[in-house]
C-alpha cells in the first residue's frame, strides 16, 4: 500500500492509500494531470498535454492569458480498432492514452503534434 499526499482545489493538504497494483494503471475519473510541459523557444509560453474525459489535447500559456488556450484537439475519427502489433507497442512504450500524445516547438509560435 502506498500513501499519497494530495493537495485539493482549496490547497487542503489529505492522504489517500493506493493499493500497489492501482499504481500502474490510468488515473482515474477525475485524477489525471496535465503532463508533458515544453516551453517555446523564447521561454515566454508553455505547452502541455491536458486529459479530459476521452483523449489528450495540448494547450498553451502565456502570462499575458488570462485562462490556457487549446491548440490541438484530438480528431473525431478515432473509431478504428488497432492492429495487434499495435496495440502491444503501445503497451510496451506505455503510451495508452488517445488523442494528441507528443508534440514539439518548431519555433517561437510554432510547433508539430502526433496523434494516436
Amino acid at each position: 500500500m502506498l500513501r499519497a499526499k494530495l493537495r485539493n482545489e482549496k490547497s487542503k493538504i489529505f492522504y489517500m492509500n493506493i493499493p500497489i497494483q492501482e499504481i500502474s494503471r490510468f488515473p482515474s475519473p477525475g485524477m489525471g494531470v496535465p503532463t508533458s510541459f515544453a516551453f517555446s523557444p523564447g521561454g515566454d509560453r508553455i505547452a502541455y498535454l491536458s486529459q479530459p474525459p476521452l483523449a489528450k489535447e495540448c494547450y498553451c500559456s502565456r502570462s499575458s492569458y488570462s485562462k490556457d488556450v487549446l491548440i490541438v484537439a484530438p480528431s473525431e475519427q478515432r473509431e478504428q480498432k488497432e492492429s495487434l502489433d499495435e496495440e502491444l507497442r503501445r503497451q510496451r512504450q506505455r503510451n495508452l492514452g488517445l488523442g494528441v500524445t507528443h508534440f514539439a516547438w518548431i519555433d517561437e509560435k510554432t510547433f508539430c503534434s502526433t496523434e494516436w
